[in-house]
């Protein structure tokens, strides 16, 4: 009896202590999320509006598809309609879900959204290199080295909401999928990552067409691996194996059916696109991607845009990617994207994704080598320090110290080409603007032309539903620009003209208009006129 009782004693003390260090673990995660939503969040603790034009286009979108109840294949900002067709309706869909099912303010709130989706990015991030590396820190450590990522208005980034950071917890749940399949000649798992690479293309087109082929790219390098896939299908679908397990057969069967389905709707989505691909010019003009593609061109040293000491430790995991089959397929994807990004330096142009892109995407998988090569270095500085010190409280003081010195050195990293470019050199719109958009909405409803100052322009529709003269080019475009500009510095004749030619309703000023025809409506710091002409 008492030898039972020390024995249950010592089950009951063990599942006590895995469930402490559960707790200690969930603890540590969950702290360094909070870190990470307050970091995304802090640019938003005075400024609660969208930073970028980009996502003011794009809840702009998200708007017209609850406006109309589904996809409108016209520029939401104008009142004459200006094709457009939407290559990222699935972000669109998500953005519309996320507004009617939390009844947020799709502007007022918005600076929200980047801190939770850089969270969310972070956590599927820590599941992934957790998985493939089977160690705890290791994960930890890449969820730090993400939180150090640099953003910018120019290469954009976890500081903004746009289909680029909304398609990051995908990319890495893909990477998962992938590389368990290929390690594992997992068929399901394959499948599943096809899935979620075709979900890629509907959120974000140019990380589908970046991910996709350098993921074919990798599997024909690995001739054993097909082989593999090959031998598995012909011996799933064996008549003797079909018999004895019928029901795998039918998962299967369903499995393979809605992934068809599934490409089939996308392809149906994109079909005029698939269309212009029967012409060769137009699979090179959508293929490769010159400069001036984006609308300002900086050129980046990766090494500072990612940090040297980030980078330093990346080389490291890229050289223990060697011996590890699973580390290798995130190597072999940086070493593409360097290739891309070096295209671009000599030659002015890359191929499958634009050159701002490509950069991003590179940091986002240069962020797991980091960790892999830190780790690497923890685990030789652990030996060191255990042939020259006994104690393991030392031990563990040392490391945690070396630890603090890394990530102190990986957050102080700057660039003059980043910070400059952090974000726009003043606001979009302030929240007397908001108030007086808002005014206009209560007073004068919605779909009337509205005449404002460029950068306001674009916030008129997903504040108001009103449509604009014209916008500032980003994610969409158009309108007549010129005459947004002029309005504001012509004569009254002049500004009569424009008003007429553009079939203005209402006009948002910032300085008081004394112009016949335009009734003064408003006035509190800034200005709505009714046009009377």
């Amino acid at each position: 009896m008492l030898k039972t009782g020390k024995l249950v004693s010592s089950k009951q003390m063990i599942q006590f202590n895995y469930l402490r260090k559960n707790r200690f673990n969930f603890l540590i995660v969950t702290l360094i999320l909070i870190f990470i939503f307050i970091k995304v969040y802090s640019i938003h603790f005075n400024y609660s509006y969208p930073m970028h034009l980009d996502e003011y286009h794009h809840i702009a979108q998200s708007v017209q598809i609850i406006e109309e109840k589904g996809f409108v294949s016209t520029n939401p900002y104008f009142a004459e309609p200006i094709r457009h067709e939407d290559l990222e309706p699935g972000f669109h869909i998500l953005l519309s879900e996320l507004f009617l099912l939390t009844g947020i303010d799709p502007v007022k709130h918005y600076g929200f959204l980047p801190a939770f989706f850089a969270c969310l990015s972070a956590f599927m991030l820590f599941v992934f290199v957790n998985k493939i590396t089977g160690n705890f820190w290791t994960g930890i450590f890449a969820m730090l080295f993400f939180a150090s990522l640099k953003s910018s208005v120019n290469i954009l980034g976890i500081n903004f909401l746009t289909p680029l950071t909304a398609c990051i917890p995908l990319v890495y749940l893909f990477l998962l999928m992938f590389i368990e399949a290929l390690s594992d000649i997992d068929l399901r798992k394959l499948l599943i990552s096809i899935i979620l690479s075709a979900i890629l293309v509907l959120i974000y087109p140019l990380c589908g067409t970046l991910i996709m082929p350098v993921a074919f790219l990798y599997l024909l390098f690995n001739p054993k691996t097909m082989k593999g896939f090959y031998l598995k299908i012909i011996n799933s679908f064996a008549m003797e194996k079909l018999k004895a397990n019928r029901l795998f057969y039918a998962k299967t069967t369903v499995l393979i059916i809605g992934i068809g389905m599934f490409i089939i709707i996308v392809s149906l989505y994109f079909w005029n696109y698939i269309l212009l691909l029967s012409n060769k010019t137009n699979i090179i003009n959508l293929l490769i991607f010159r400069e001036g593609w984006g609308k300002v061109e900086i050129k980046y040293f990766i090494p500072y845009l990612y940090g040297i000491t980030a980078t330093v430790l990346a080389s490291i995991g890229i050289i223990v990617s060697f011996k590890q089959k699973k580390y290798r397929m995130i190597a072999f994807f940086v070493f593409i994207m360097l290739v891309l990004i070096s295209m671009f330096n000599k030659y002015k142009f890359t191929v499958l994704s634009p050159y701002q892109r490509t950069l991003y995407f590179t940091m986002l998988t240069l962020v797991p080598l980091s960790a892999i090569g830190l780790t690497f270095i923890l685990g030789y500085l652990n030996k060191l320090i255990k042939i020259c010190l006994q104690k393991n409280v030392a031990q563990k003081i040392i490391i945690t110290v070396f630890v603090v010195i890394i990530f102190i050195s990986v957050f102080s990293d700057n660039y003059s080409l980043i910070d400059e470019k952090k974000i726009y050199r003043s606001v979009i719109i302030n929240e007397e603007d908001y108030k007086t958009i808002k005014w206009l909405e209560k007073n004068y409803g919605s779909y009337n032309t509205v005449l404002a100052p460029a950068f306001i322009s674009s916030t008129i529709y997903p504040i108001s539903k009103n449509y604009v003269v014209s916008i500032l080019s980003g994610q969409l475009g158009g309108g007549n620009l010129n005459a947004t500009i002029s309005f504001f510095k012509v004569v009254c004749n002049e500004k009569k003209k424009i008003i007429e030619e553009n079939g203005v309703n209402l006009v948002f000023s910032r300085e008081r208009i004394d112009c016949s025809g335009l009734k003064e409506v408003y006035n509190n710091k800034n200005f709505i006129y009714e046009v009377l002409i």
